[in-house]
């Protein structure tokens, strides 16, 4: 169960956004480095999860780093999480929509 990782820096105050992100996804990392589950385990869904939750600080940081947005972190971004989500979410396949995404990508790369 997620809920048995120490998630202590939830509801604390800090000075600045970045920084109490930055402590959350420091924690999502351990969380998946100290999770055992290998792909044919039957905890792997679990570990999945983490790795959905890393992918979506990522996100987060992105979208909240000061200037510009950056557009090639922004697809990485939504490709791990595509990818990530289509083992759960039935009836879309969401890895040709991340395909698609990275195939705009390049052409607009070129253009």
């Amino acid at each position: 169960m997620l809920d048995k990782y120490d998630w202590g820096c939830y509801g604390q105050a800090t000075t600045t956004r970045n920084t109490h992100i930055e402590l959350d996804h420091d924690q999502v990392e351990q969380a998946i480095l100290q999770h055992s589950a290998a792909s044919n385990d039957a905890n792997w869904h679990e570990k999945q999860r983490l790795l959905l939750a890393d992918m979506a600080l990522h996100l987060l940081q992105t979208a909240l780093k000061p200037g510009d947005l950056h557009y090639d972190k922004l697809v990485s971004n939504l490709n791990g999480i595509l990818s990530l989500s289509d083992d759960f979410i039935e009836h879309v396949n969401l890895r040709s929509v991340s395909d698609s995404l990275y195939a705009t990508h390049a052409q607009s790369s070129v253009d």
